[in-house]
């Protein structure tokens, strides 16, 4: 896994020859990302795959050893 500081030099290498970077300095660019979740939202079971719930509250989830 390469270092953070490697990664970001990795990325704005291919913007660049992409043609993606902007004239703005690189140490003006910030890296941002938004949340693949968000806390407002419905919660959603992994096991039997339906909303309102997770998988630690799922009604059909049960013990493996005793069933």
């Amino acid at each position: 896994m390469p270092s953070f500081d490697a990664a970001v030099k990795e990325i704005l290498f291919e913007e660049t020859r992409l043609g993606l970077v902007n004239s703005t300095p690189a140490s003006e660019v910030a890296l941002a990302t938004t949340p693949s979740w968000s806390k407002s939202t419905v919660p959603y079971c992994k096991n039997c795959k339906r909303t309102g719930h997770s998988f630690v509250n799922c009604p059909t989830v049960e013990c493996r050893y005793c069933h």
